[in-house]
């Protein structure tokens, strides 16, 4: 790739902006620049024919592979609130489902959050999925309390059983 071509995917990048589709369009500009330097620089090491055919192969064993992700639609995006949009379009999390005797199942365990939803409709699971996100309170993990904090909580429940001699020790 000359420089005038990197300058041009750039431009095109920082043209982007900053809506789902923008950032969409600038994830794939990174992919395919990254994949058509990386497939520069195999074809300059000895025996490029024998490793580029290979990367080529799997390539396309890849791609036969049918993914399942929960997509939504602009509607959908624009009517979420903003610490949805932040979890799960900007972040990059995909949401995948799987299926299992006619239903589908969606799992989404992360950043504190633990939803598990199931339904025999996608579109019906999807809209499931986005009313379970908006309702969903984040668990944080509990900060490990010190033995000082410790003693002093055990103390003032056990205050009536203990002798004062324990207390002002």
């Amino acid at each position: 790739m000359t420089e005038q071509e990197l300058s041009t995917v750039i431009a095109a990048i920082q043209n982007a902006g900053s809506t789902p589709e923008g950032l969409q369009l600038a994830t794939t500009l990174f992919k395919l620049t990254s994949d058509t330097l990386a497939l520069e620089t195999i074809k300059k090491l000895p025996n490029a024919e024998n490793v580029s055919e290979v990367n080529v192969v799997t390539n396309k064993q890849s791609n036969n592979k049918k993914k399942n992700y929960l997509k939504f639609t602009n509607k959908e995006i624009d009517a979420m609130s903003e610490p949805v949009k932040i979890l799960l379009i900007y972040s990059g999390y995909e949401i995948k489902y799987r299926t299992i005797k006619n239903t589908f199942q969606v799992r989404f365990r992360r950043d504190g959050y633990n939803i598990e939803l199931c339904g025999k409709d996608l579109n019906a699971l999807r809209t499931k999925f986005l009313t379970a996100v908006e309702q969903a309170i984040p668990h944080k993990k509990p900060i490990t309390p010190l033995l000082k904090d410790y003693l002093n909580e055990w103390l003032s429940i056990k205050k009536t059983s203990v002798k004062e001699g324990t207390i002002k020790g």
